[in-house]
């Protein structure tokens, strides 16, 4: 895996052919951050994705504030937070050690979670390949020109809404979506092609079961960007070592029959189990 990986983030990618070619364009877009950090080294991703869905009389509101470090050693901290500024999760992975929180409480060290963790994080960092998806070949990118971000150099697109299919049907999802709007930039590093700042907003329709049914309305919109750093081990700082704890399976979607996805929030695969760990009595 590690071998392929080095393989991919060595392979060319033209910064400024994301308008013209759209696998190119694909190619950025559901870029995993395995690769963003291959091709990028250390780096700092600072983004706030929101995901507002109304649907069958409920509504889904869900604001995710992420920060995601990598730094030496394979060592890495993810930290989100909500819309008021509390903390609703943070992970940190040091020398093959897990350290997770939910809530402003203190970080523990978690138990065996095979590739879990690594997951927590990718779907923290998805939210561009998520959305994006929703919109299908209807997502647009129409090059601006150059620019800069934290001091890289960058291919600079605008984000449209193409002309296309009315609805789209995305592989692995359940249901179809119907664009109605999409705007926003994308900025793409000149020197390795990994996406490093974007900011979008969209609207789209989600049909009901039949002509008559009401259709819901999802509100989407991401503001991101990544710098490169020196580097620096990431460590947990103070924490509280494993304790015995019992999953709890959570499915905050389950009134949805559309296959919308979220992740930590935003971009976990539909119908996942992701446990989140609750405290026994007396902890």
């Amino acid at each position: 895996m590690a071998e392929e990986l080095a393989v991919k983030a060595k392979e060319t990618i033209d910064a400024y052919a994301l308008e013209e070619r759209p696998e190119v364009k694909n190619r950025v877009l559901q870029m995993k951050l395995d690769e963003v950090v291959a091709r990028l080294g250390f780096l700092e991703y600072q983004g706030v994705a929101t995901f507002h869905l109304s649907r069958n009389g409920h509504r889904l509101r869900l604001h995710e504030n992420t920060k995601i470090e990598h730094g030496l050693h394979g060592s890495w901290r993810v930290l989100q937070k909500d819309e008021d500024g509390s903390i609703t999760r943070e992970t940190v992975f040091n020398n093959g050690v897990v350290y997770v929180r939910n809530g402003p409480g203190k970080l523990r060290v978690q138990g065996a979670m095979d590739s879990q963790h690594k997951e927590l994080r990718d779907e923290a960092f998805q939210a561009l390949s998520v959305y994006s998806s929703y919109y299908g070949p209807r997502f647009g990118l129409k090059k601006v020109g150059a620019a800069q971000v934290a001091g890289r150099g960058a291919a600079k697109y605008e984000v449209v809404l193409l002309e296309g299919s009315p609805l789209i049907s995305v592989p692995g999802m359940k249901g179809s979506k119907k664009p109605v709007t999409l705007s926003g930039t994308l900025m793409v590093d000149e020197q390795t092609g990994a996406p490093l700042a974007a900011k979008l907003e969209g609207v789209l329709s989600i049909p009901g079961k039949d002509d008559q049914a009401e259709p819901g309305k999802l509100e989407l919109s991401l503001d991101f960007t990544i710098s490169t750093t020196e580097g620096k081990e990431v460590s947990p700082g103070e924490f509280i070592p494993t304790i015995k704890r019992h999953p709890v399976d959570l499915d905050p979607l389950a009134f949805l029959d559309g296959g919308t996805r979220t992740s930590t929030v935003i971009g976990g695969k539909r119908g996942s189990k992701i446990p989140v760990e609750v405290p026994e009595e007396g902890e």
